[in-house]
């Protein structure tokens, strides 16, 4: 699973948040603190646990333990949930210990229930959209599918605020 997915577990609550010109941090403070992430799919099974800090008014820092699973090694990483207000989209930028980076992108509005994602770069041939549902201030759901191996493989997340 590329990196910048795996750091959507943020990005669900952050994107299904209150939307405000001025700043769309001061409506995603909910996501600072500490969420854990359950990962179920046709490749397994693998744990998660975000660190989310606010960093000024513009970006989100999550900083990720994922467990081994889901064919990966197990790793860390750093991802940046922010907002693009020229062109009106949310975006996520994203690295790993296993050498992932991308960066993706929403074009729906900041406030909605449901959001999709999808990649800015690197484009993968294959995968599918994120599909992130918020369900409370504490908790939210991911489902995508993407190419693992050669082989399309789907997953559901299930994040909760600790």
């Amino acid at each position: 699973m590329r990196i910048w997915l795996s750091f959507l577990v943020c990005v669900l609550a952050a994107g299904v948040a209150q939307a405000s010109a001025a700043s769309p941090m001061q409506n995603w403070s909910y996501l600072v603190g500490t969420w854990t992430c359950t990962t179920t799919g046709s490749a397994g099974k693998q744990t998660e646990t975000d660190h989310d800090t606010a960093v000024g008014d513009n970006w989100i820092h999550i900083a990720s333990q994922t467990s081994a699973g889901m064919g990966q090694a197990a790793h860390t990483g750093d991802g940046y949930l922010g907002y693009d207000s020229k062109k009106h989209m949310m975006v996520f930028v994203s690295v790993d210990s296993l050498g992932n980076y991308g960066m993706g992108k929403s074009m729906d509005a900041p406030d909605a229930a449901t959001q999709t994602w999808s990649d800015l770069y690197p484009v993968n041939a294959g995968d599918g959209p994120v599909t992130i549902r918020k369900m409370s201030d504490t908790k939210y759901t991911i489902d995508t599918t993407f190419m693992m191996k050669g082989k399309k493989v789907s997953s559901h997340q299930v994040c909760a605020k600790t």
